[in-house]
C-alpha cells in the first residue's frame, strides 16, 4: 500500500457488453426466476422453475475452478434491477452482465 502512486490509474478491464438486452432473463419463455446462490466458498447462478420445484444450475463458475480460482472472494449481489451481479472481491468489485 504504501508504494503506490498518489495519482489514480483506472483499468480498463471490459472490453464490450455482451448481452443486448440486460433484462432478457424477464423474458424467459419457461417464466423461470433466477436464483444466485452463495455458500462457504462457492457462488452459483440457478434457474427456479416453480413448476417443477427444482433448480437447474446456470453458472457455478467451473471453469475458474479448473484453473484454481474463485469466482468470488468475498460476497456477492444481483444490482437493484437485476441487470447485473456484482461480486465482492478483496482488490474490488467486478460487475457480471
Amino acid at each position: 500500500i504504501v508504494s503506490r502512486s498518489d495519482e489514480f490509474q483506472a483499468r480498463h478491464t471490459l472490453t464490450r457488453l455482451h448481452r443486448s438486452n440486460y433484462r432478457d432473463w424477464m423474458f424467459d419463455e419457461k417464466c423461470r426466476e433466477q436464483l444466485l446462490l452463495r455458500y462457504g466458498r462457492e457462488t452459483e447462478v440457478y434457474w427456479f422453475d416453480p413448476q417443477t420445484s427444482a433448480p437447474e444450475i446456470y453458472y457455478d463458475a467451473e471453469d475458474k475452478k479448473q484453473g484454481g480460482k474463485i469466482w468470488c472472494d468475498w460476497t456477492v449481489r444481483w444490482s437493484p434491477q437485476g441487470s447485473f451481479v456484482c461480486t465482492i472481491h478483496n482488490p474490488g468489485i467486478a460487475l457480471w452482465a
